[in-house]
């Protein structure tokens, strides 16, 4: 496996999770053509409300396709790795 994501859809909202590229693959469009992949499918079938909550040292990633923070930095319930809520911008 190279890399992976998941959608969840809760009502009109897609909520992208899971996101991972193994390290010999990132930083080579891999992480892009996946979130770029499950934003398509959001869109396609109606849904422009996107949601996640990206890792701390992913944010960059994330706001370079257009996703925006907002909230207070926390603390993930499983791990304890700092995490930021994040949306798509609307189109």
């Amino acid at each position: 496996m190279i890399g992976t994501g998941r959608l969840h859809t809760e009502g009109k909202k897609n909520i992208i999770s899971q996101m991972a590229v193994k390290a010999v693959y990132q930083k080579k469009g891999v992480g892009a053509k996946i979130l770029n992949e499950l934003v398509g499918y959001s869109r396609k079938n109606g849904i422009s409300n996107i949601a996640l909550s990206a890792r701390a040292t992913a944010i960059h990633f994330y706001k370079k396709h257009d996703f925006i923070a907002f909230g207070a930095k926390y603390p993930s319930q499983k791990t304890g790795i700092m995490h930021q809520q994040m949306v798509l911008m609307p189109q």
